[in-house]
């Protein structure tokens, strides 16, 4: 479950509050009955209920220094970086802890992948595991897949001017730049490649 946002659209607490509430109840198995307790443990802790769009929110849309930090934290040890960041709910964190050491490798090199490639992070719970057009699953646990889908690319032509359309990965953002310069999520240079996605709890394509 992932709120769908238009390009350049930021947003606002109320928003945020009500997808991540929403994305957690899904994580946890919430009747939004129980969403008073999750709420007040997000209180109690001083940090967003774990979710989906809380993880979006989190990473910074340009590919910069600060990107790539959170990046290499998580890689380094998911379960911690989760703690730091989100509160759990008492069945998020059994679900946390329940990972195994092979789960984890597969959220590490998913990381890494995304580290070094470049990728723009994004996170949904319950999608289908039918993959969109382009896109490679490079890991997957007992309850999570992730996988990757470059940027697609076509260049318009306009008189004597050429424009290049990036579109990050698919149903994501897009931008047009002059004389084939990329300009898609610029930061130092630097343009995100494509998406990981990290689908939680994933039906399968038959669901």
């Amino acid at each position: 479950m992932s709120v769908k946002q238009k390009p350049g659209h930021k947003m606002n607490r109320r928003e945020l509050l009500g997808g991540a509430l929403t994305g957690a109840a899904v994580l946890a198995g919430y009747s939004f009955l129980g969403l008073k307790n999750a709420i007040a443990v997000a209180k109690k802790q001083g940090k967003p209920l774990f979710s989906p769009e809380a993880l979006n929110a989190l990473f910074p849309v340009k590919l910069n220094s600060d990107y790539k930090k959170l990046l290499t934290e998580a890689q380094n040890d998911p379960q911690a970086f989760v703690r730091n960041h989100f509160a759990l709910t008492p069945d998020q964190e059994k679900s946390l802890a329940a990972l195994t050491s092979d789960d984890l490798s597969s959220l590490k090199l998913g990381i890494g992948i995304a580290l070094h490639e470049d990728l723009r992070i994004e996170s949904l719970c319950g999608a289908s595991t039918k993959l969109p057009a382009g896109s490679q699953v490079v890991a997957q646990g007992a309850s999570f897949q992730m996988y990757k889908t470059p940027n697609q690319e076509v260049v318009i032509q306009t008189g004597t001017t050429s424009k290049k359309r990036v579109t990050l990965g698919v149903g994501g953002s897009t931008s047009e730049t002059t004389g084939g310069v990329e300009g898609a999520n610029r930061a130092g240079g630097v343009i995100f490649q494509g998406t990981l996605t990290l689908n939680m709890m994933p039906r399968t394509s038959s669901d």
